[in-house]
């Protein structure tokens, strides 16, 4: 989780841009609050890492892309499919019996 002290300390380091995972509901709150204090210290350049396909309901994949959307411009979102390395094809959903 980022603090204070440690969103003061990288504001001075020239690392562009601050990288958060976005991969579940529980961590809502937490990835909202980082943003936030990101702006606060002048950390305007995110990316937001987002899997998706891995346990949530449609509605909750949503809800975290509007949620960043409605973050600004400077929010950048790569969304990531969750792949079982066992599944027998490439796009599949779900893992295959072997």
């Amino acid at each position: 989780f980022l603090s204070h002290d440690i969103a003061r300390a990288m504001s001075g380091l020239p690392m562009h841009p601050m990288r958060f995972a976005f991969d579940s509901m529980s961590q809502d709150k937490h990835i909202q609050t980082a943003i936030d204090m990101c702006y606060q210290y002048d950390l305007n350049d995110i990316a937001i890492l987002m899997l998706f396909n891995f346990h949530e309901k449609p509605e909750e994949i949503y809800y975290r892309i509007r949620e960043m959307a409605s973050k600004g411009s400077n929010v950048m979102v790569f969304l990531m499919k969750y792949q079982p390395l066992d599944t027998l094809v490439k796009s599949e959903s779900k893992v295959m019996d072997a």
